[in-house]
């Protein structure tokens, strides 16, 4: 299993945007509709995106949401540090399969983040990397 870390940059510029859920989970009214794949990794990145317009997320519901092995290496004040920069998400899907998706998340000042998700067998999520702009190939 792999357990990658969420990585931080600096907050650049300026501006505010918003985005998009729909796959089962039921995302809070101000996140918009984007067509979110129904597989195992959608279903968690809709439960996700959803959960972040809540914050802060639950302990609880990280620890139902994230394999055990990410839990232990990423604590959930550190998840809910990385999606306090996402109080109403705007998310583009770039690429998907049924265990990663990849896309661009906007934080609360218009800053593009790259975010990849990735899933075990269990359907858990066993890595969310959430990188800003700039960084992607570092």
């Amino acid at each position: 299993m792999r357990a990658l870390p969420l990585l931080l940059g600096a907050l650049l510029a300026s501006g505010c945007t918003s985005i998009g859920v729909s796959a089962g989970a039921a995302p809070s009214a101000s996140v918009r509709t984007q067509e979110i794949p129904d597989t195992p990794v959608g279903r968690q990145l809709a439960w996700w995106l959803g959960a972040i317009t809540r914050h802060p997320i639950p302990a609880a519901d990280v620890v139902e949401h994230f394999a055990p092995d990410f839990v232990e290496e990423i604590p959930v004040a550190e998840v809910n540090r990385v999606s306090d920069h996402f109080p109403d998400p705007r998310f583009t899907i770039r690429s998907a399969t049924t265990v990663e998706i990849v896309g661009d998340l906007r934080d609360t000042w218009g800053v593009v983040w790259r975010v990849t998700m990735g899933v075990n067998r269990e359907g858990l999520i066993d890595y969310l990397l959430v990188v800003p702009p700039g960084t992607e190939g570092r």
